[in-house]
């Protein structure tokens, strides 16, 4: 039987994707929680779904909720084009094995009137160390 230290396991993928799109966004915060004091403008990482598909790939479904004063629309398109652009880097030690969108869209807060709310969702492949 296998113990935990003997097993290949899954890096914790929200936790990789705050630390690549906080390096490339700042000094835009990226958080796993909303702020209780919200910035004007920020990214909340959280994960959907998605399954280690081999032994050596994790294929987590993420959720990346985009919040901006005005429309949030220009900060989910640059979320995206950074997944993209870094869909094959290190991150942390990690290598990422592409990325997947799956939509982008506005999906408004209506207990935030004043902040517009984009989400893009996708599949970020990471390698299993």
């Amino acid at each position: 039987m296998l113990r935990a230290g003997e097993i290949r396991r899954p890096v914790p993928a929200v936790r990789l994707a705050v630390s690549l799109l906080g390096g490339l966004l700042d000094p835009i915060r990226v958080v796993t929680k909303v702020p209780k004091q919200r910035p004007s403008t920020f990214v909340r990482v959280s994960r959907l779904g998605g399954v280690m598909d081999t032994v050596k790939t994790d294929r987590p479904f993420l959720l990346f909720e985009c919040w901006a004063e005005g429309s949030a629309e220009s900060l989910a398109c640059d979320v995206v084009g950074l997944l993209v652009a870094n869909q094959w880097e290190s991150v942390d030690g990690t290598r990422l094995t592409g990325f997947t969108q799956v939509s982008c869209h506005d999906y408004p807060d209506p207990d935030v009137p004043d902040q517009s709310r984009w989400q893009v969702t996708g599949t970020l492949g990471i390698a299993i160390r």
